[in-house]
């Protein structure tokens, strides 16, 4: 494994932070929006969070009937001017992301504890935080005729007895750190081509920790740079000295 540094290029197009709460019972989420005036003026853009359920009636001739109900607001996103921070904020869901270019840990940790502090006062009574999570997308595009195994270190493989350029694939590994209880997810794919002489491999890693914290305890932050130590293990292990020198 390469030794974890701060790389000057790190390939990381979003880095997210999420806490899932329990809400106060008949919490609405129209009371979301009391942030706006506490986060105007870092966060100015806002947008609700819509979702529609949709239903499949399978009836005894075979036919089916599909029917959807009109769209529900679940929640809001706020964006920072530049629109690089994203906060996404549910009754049950507290979400914060960082957009490519991405900068340190330090500040998007910091930029994070700085908008859960109004959101817990408005979400409050909030009795405890049931999971907390890290997902950082990276993306590696390299010029073409070239091969995975140049990038990363487990790539999938094709049968040694076949020839040819692999075009695409998909893989998802699951992880479960019995000492730490961390649990991984690590994800690696290659995109479609949009120009014959480039590629693009996505390493999606995702890690997480089932807890049960109150939501005023410091060590919601204390677990996330255990999440983040984690994170690093798993992206230094599975890129090759030539993605280092690329990103360094």
């Amino acid at each position: 494994m390469l030794e974890p540094k701060h790389l000057r290029n790190p390939p990381i197009v979003e880095a997210a932070i999420a806490l899932d709460v329990t809400p106060p019972i008949n919490f609405e989420v129209k009371q979301l929006l009391k942030l706006k005036p506490l986060v105007f003026k870092d966060y100015p853009v806002d947008d609700p969070i819509s979702a529609m359920m949709s239903k499949i009636d399978f009836k005894p001739d075979g036919q089916t009937s599909t029917s959807s109900s009109p769209p529900t607001v679940i929640g809001y996103r706020f964006f920072s001017s530049d629109k690089l921070f994203v906060a996404q904020v549910r009754p049950d869901v507290f979400s914060f992301s960082r957009l490519k270019p991405y900068t340190t840990w330090e500040n998007l940790k910091g930029e994070a504890r700085k908008f859960w502090n109004e959101y817990k006062t408005i979400v409050s009574p909030i009795s405890t935080i049931k999971k907390i999570s890290l997902r950082f997308i990276n993306r590696l595009e390299f010029t073409l005729p070239s091969q995975t195994t140049d990038y990363l270190t487990h790539p999938p493989r094709s049968p040694s007895e076949l020839q040819g350029f692999v075009t695409g694939f998909l893989s998802q590994i699951n992880l479960h750190d019995a000492e730490s209880g961390i649990d991984s997810t690590i994800i690696q794919f290659l995109e479609p081509q949009t120009k014959p002489e480039f590629a693009s491999l996505i390493l999606d890693i995702q890690v997480s920790k089932q807890i049960d914290y109150a939501v005023d305890e410091t060590r919601i932050w204390d677990t996330l740079d255990l999440l983040r130590a984690m994170k690093n293990r798993i992206f230094f292990s599975s890129i090759t000295e030539k993605t280092f020198r690329m990103c360094e």
